[in-house]
């Protein structure tokens, strides 16, 4: 069973969750008027769609919302840059540390907007996990060095960066020891 270690950002996922029900409301709205109140066949069907439009949003964001961006089952640290999980082995995993990088949220206003990231160094003898393609939007994976984008996780303080480290290292020695 995996471990959540790093969640993803509930206030920025929440606005899509918000959106979405507001769009399947306003749709099933449309729809249920449109078919009994004005008898418009098409602006029902159009209202449908917008409903099915509003449902599939809050059915991905939701998913999206609950999905963690760092997972450990004892053994292994899962990686969520990518739509499936990338597993790699926790021997190889040296440590955890704060860095600072563009949020890549889009838009012009934000365009040079920085947030803080977390940054997971992977050991020099792991050649095999050096670079990885990921979602550019999520994060970057190059040289060695695995960034996680603020914009998307959880609010990055000491204290979190402290406990991916303190987690680390315990699931490091329990690897390790013989009774697993």
């Amino acid at each position: 069973m995996n471990i959540c270690w790093l969640r993803s950002n509930r206030r920025l996922f929440g606005v899509g969750v918000v959106l979405s029900i507001m769009a399947l409301l306003m749709g099933a709205g449309l729809a249920t008027a449109a078919y009994f109140y004005l008898g418009g066949f098409a602006a029902a069907v159009v209202g449908c769609m917008a409903a099915a439009l509003g449902g599939w949003l809050l059915v991905f964001t939701l998913r999206a919302m609950l999905r963690p961006w760092l997972s450990c089952d004892g053994e292994s640290l899962f990686i969520y840059l990518t739509p499936a999980p990338i597993q790699i082995p926790l021997e190889v995993v040296e440590c955890f540390f704060r860095g600072q990088g563009p949020a890549m949220l889009g838009g012009p206003e934000a365009k040079d907007a920085e947030v803080s990231n977390i940054v997971i160094r992977l050991a020099e003898r792991a050649r095999d996990w050096k670079t990885r393609a990921v979602v550019a939007r999520w994060g970057q994976w190059q040289d060695g060095y695995i960034i996680i984008r603020g914009s998307w996780c959880e609010p990055i303080t000491r204290e979190l960066i402290d406990r991916l480290n303190r987690d680390l290292a315990q699931a490091q020695k329990k690897a390790k020891s013989p009774s697993g």
